[in-house]
Formats: structure tokens, sequence, C-alpha cells
């Protein structure tokens, strides 16, 4: 017909990419089947009616002697209020969001390294299938949306760097860093650990692309780049719900009590374990191995293409986790 436009292959790849990662998103928001939900939304209406954090444990299956301390409060509040003002389709609509936002910053993330439309939905649906038990509405998944957001936040920011003086440059690194580092820390535990390793992986990306790209930063603004995001990722772990002293000693409790009980916290060549969990671990191994050679190449021929800063930062978080899955199967998917 005179006057139809067709729609160009990069829109028809963008249409495919938000119907796939969007339509997963409703249907895993919509069954689920993690249990742990539902208590952190116990525990998060105790907390909106008025009961301490650290409480007896006293509606558990299996009541200890001492506190209760939950690893996850502010999203545990979060998943109250959900479920307060909208029952099951509050904790849908919550989980949908979580879910897709993550899948939808995984697939700008891929292009953004590089990656075409379509091998990059072909590969974040592969990650899908083999970390499908760890992607729902627990505290994880929202750790692992912060923490992809403080690895993208330098080079959201690379381009304006030079437009600005010292001082402002300074000022929005640190406060990236607060915000991300006192939300971390109140959303899971985890984050007393990543909050330091996000201010390595920020220094690696400034030095990265130091004298490696047109527009990289140097002199003064990237000392106060690498300085005020380090100032402020630390602010986090000093304002975690228990301190930073008890912050620690909880974790440790926490994972010397969940050793070997719970899968995340199981090696995945453990006899009788799922399959998937060793598929998972050998799989992100792999690509740890990737991006290590690829990096190495880079830095060997002293040809450093765009993503290279980028990548280096990412590294410094997903080389060592990816390792570690070899020895805890949540390491590899989506816990910290």
């Amino acid at each position: 017909m005179r006057g139809e436009q067709k729609l160009r292959p990069a829109t028809w790849n963008g249409l495919i990419v938000a119907v796939w990662l969007l339509g997963f998103a409703a249907v895993r928001a919509g069954s689920p089947e993690e249990r742990d939900p539902y208590w952190q939304i116990r525990a998060g209406l105790e907390n909106l009616d008025g009961v301490p954090l650290a409480r007896p444990d006293s509606w558990s299956w299996a009541p200890v002697d001492g506190l209760f301390y939950p690893n996850s409060p502010g999203w545990n509040v979060v998943l109250a209020l959900a479920w307060r003002l909208g029952g099951y389709w509050g904790l849908f609509l919550l989980s949908f969001a979580l879910m897709a936002t993550f899948l939808l910053l995984t697939y700008w993330v891929a292009r953004r390294l590089g990656a075409r439309p379509l091998p990059a939905l072909a590969g974040i649906v592969a990650t899908i299938i083999l970390a499908f038990p760890l992607l729902n509405a627990r505290a994880t998944l929202a750790v692992q949306l912060l923490l992809l957001l403080g690895l993208v936040a330098p080079d959201l920011w690379a381009r304006r760097a030079n437009r600005v003086g010292v001082g402002a440059n300074a000022l929005a690194a640190a406060t990236a860093g607060v915000v991300l580092s006192v939300v971390g820390n109140w959303t899971h535990l985890s984050w007393l650990t990543l909050a330091p390793l996000l201010a390595v992986a920020w220094t690696v990306y400034w030095l990265s692309q130091w004298r490696a790209t047109p527009d990289a930063v140097a002199g003064r603004r990237l000392v106060a780049l690498i300085l005020g995001g380090a100032a402020g990722l630390f602010v986090g772990p000093l304002a975690s719900p228990y301190g930073l002293a008890k912050g620690i000693e909880r974790t440790f409790e926490t994972q010397r009590i969940a050793q070997g009980l719970m899968v995340e916290w199981v090696a995945p060549f453990t006899p009788g374990l799922s399959p998937q969990w060793l598929a998972a671990a050998l799989a992100a191994a792999l690509a740890a191995a990737a991006c290590v050679g690829w990096l190495a190449v880079g830095l060997r021929r002293g040809r450093r293409q765009p993503p290279f800063p980028l990548i280096s930062g990412i590294a410094v978080v997903g080389v060592p986790f990816a390792l570690a899955g070899l020895t805890a199967s949540g390491s590899s998917g989506s816990r910290c």
C-alpha cells in the first residue's frame, strides 16, 4: 500500500528482544516457586508493625536461642509493602518489575559491550536457563541489579567527566557510591563485601581508560573520580543495618550455619546435586576465562577496543565470583 512503512530490521530486533525478556519476566513472576520471599514478607510485615530488626526467632520451623538477624531487612520491607498493598498481585508486580529491569539492563550492557541484538538475546536466554532456580523476588536478584548498575556507572559518566571540574567529578562519584552502597547494604548484607570490591572495579575502569580512549579522563579529574567513588562506597558498610562490626559477624555466622545445608553453599561437584548447578558453574568459569583472555590479548597488543575499560571493571567482580562458583553453587548464579 502507498504510504505503508516497513519496520526496519533494528526495530524488529528490538521488538523480538522486548517480547522475549518481558514475556519471561511475566511468566516467572506469575509462578513463584521459591518460598523464601514469603517468610521475608512476614519478617518485613513485623518491621512495618514496629518490631525491631533483631528480634527473637518466634515463628520459624526450628526456632533457635538468641536473636534473629535478617540479612536483607530493607528488601524484606519492600516485599512486605508490595504484599500489604496488593497481596499476590502486589508481589507479582514487584517481581515482574525487578526481573524485567534486570534482564533489560543486562541486554543493554551486552549491547554496550558490542554484542549484536539477537546474539545478545541468545546469550541471556542461555544464562536464564542455567540460573533459572535463582531468578525470583529474593534479595539476591535486587543485589545483582544494583551491582550491575554500579559496574556501568563509570561508563555512563565518562563522556561528561571532562566537561566538568574536579569538584563536580568527585561529588558525582561520591554521590553514586553513597547511594549504591547504602541501598545495597540495606538490601542485602553481601554489600559489605561488594562495596569495597566495586571501589576496586571503579578504580580499574578509570585506570583502564586512561590514555586508551580519545576522551579519556586524566590528571586531577581522574584522581577525584577514584578517591570520590571509593569514599562514597565505603559509607555504605558504615551505615549498614547492624553496623560494620556486627554486620561482618552476622555474615560469617550465616556462612557457618548454611555451609553444607543450603544449595547455594554446596559445591557443584557434590554427588546427588542437580547437574544444572555444575553446568552453571562450568559455564561461568569458561566465561571468566574467555574474559581474562580477551583482556590479556588487548593489553599485549596495545590495542584497546572501546569496551576494554568496561569489561575490565566487570571482570574485577565477575571473575572472582565465577571461580567461587566452583566451590559454592550459588556464587556462579544470582547469589552474592
